[in-house]
């Protein structure tokens, strides 16, 4: 009985080993090492910025990162026909907690397939009174985030290094839109292997605003007297400006 015993706890013991090992070793599948900037403001003179991603992923995976950002409803009126004729605004939409900006870089076309931008769908809910087609809806809604460079995707742009038969190093430049609000955005860095995600990370990225543009925000909501006179004396100096520097082009012909 008791060497009985003694064999179970053994075996007991060695699954529990088996197990933890098992764990460790899925969760240690992908690797971020570096990601910069981790913090993106929003200066005067702020037109996008490149966010840089590297680390280590299996030899047999493919790798997916997104850049994330706010998720908030989104209100827009369909445009249709009326009386066969014109064109115009005909029913309101609403995107429910749709992200305010979306940039997808994938390895393979299997990986962007599995987590590009039409993956958005399953997450963002569409309400109209309208009996339309939601699926066109949400890819006009695609074109529309696209247009405005605040959604994109890009397939084959990862860069992999081998470093040896398990894994290898992956670098990644996501191009980040300069039409950002402020907020907390996330990277999410997937790795799939075999059509299953095995592994993910995530990291905020705060965006915020700093100098002028973050005086001006500061005086919008404060401050909202002064800040009209600040728009009014700054539209009066650029005019004054525009005409200094193009008035003596002109002239009577």
């Amino acid at each position: 009985m008791k060497k009985m015993l003694r064999s179970l706890e053994v075996l007991w013991i060695a699954l529990l080993i088996f197990f933890l090992s098992s764990l460790a070793v899925q969760a240690s599948v992908l690797k971020v090492s570096h990601v910069s900037p981790d913090h993106i403001d929003i200066g005067a003179f702020y037109h996008g910025i490149r966010l840089k991603v590297t680390g280590f992923v299996p030899a047999d995976s493919d790798i997916v990162i997104r850049f994330v950002g706010v998720r908030k409803d989104v209100h827009l009126k369909r445009k249709g026909k009326v009386l066969g004729l014109l064109w115009m605004n005909v029913d309101p939409v609403t995107f429910e907690m749709a992200p305010n900006a979306c940039i997808v870089e994938a390895s393979s076309k299997y990986g962007l397939k599995m987590l590009g931008l039409k993956s958005l769908e399953s997450d963002i809910e569409i309400e109209t009174e309208a009996s339309v087609d939601r699926e066109r809806l949400f890819l006009e809604f695609l074109k529309l985030k696209k247009s405005e460079k605040l959604y994109s995707e890009r397939v084959g742009s990862v860069r992999f290094e081998e470093v040896d038969e398990t894994k290898k190093g992956f670098s990644v430049d996501l191009v980040v839109p300069a039409r950002l609000t402020p907020g907390k955005y996330t990277l999410q860095i997937f790795a799939i292997r075999d059509g299953q995600v095995v592994d993910r990370v995530e990291q905020v990225i705060p965006v915020k605003l700093v100098g002028f543009p973050a005086f001006l925000a500061s005086m919008a909501f404060n401050h909202g007297g002064w800040y009209g006179v600040l728009a009014v004396v700054i539209a009066i100096f650029a005019g004054l400006a525009m005409g200094f520097i193009f008035g003596g082009k002109g002239g009577a012909h």
